[in-house]
């Protein structure tokens, strides 16, 4: 991103990611700060919920924003095709619709 931002010549830009780099990150050679630090802890209490945390997971590459696949199964960094499609490329993935509730 920083490569791309030079390129173009929005120094403003890398200006300001430079400008909001967090002093402890800073001191350890961070030069740009890009995302928002946030922590969203979200439980999942129900088999419904963790559904739909799922679905939203695995559907977010076909966003119109993201639009990184067409079809969300297609998305290799995702487990996607694991649910939908039974397939087991990395063999890391465990099945969390069959926990215990």
């Amino acid at each position: 991103m920083v490569k791309r931002l030079k390129e173009s010549g929005r120094f403003d830009l890398l200006l300001k990611m430079e400008q909001v780099v967090p002093k402890e990150q800073a001191i350890d050679g961070k030069l740009h700060h890009v995302f928002e630090q946030s922590f969203d802890c979200n439980p999942w209490y129900t088999k419904k919920s963790m559904k739909q945390k799922l679905d939203y997971i695995h559907h977010h590459p076909c966003a119109k924003k993201e639009n990184l696949v067409n079809e969300f199964t297609d998305y290799k960094h995702s487990s996607a095709g694991f649910y939908e499609l039974n397939l087991s490329e990395f063999n890391v993935v465990d099945e969390v619709t069959e926990m215990e509730w």
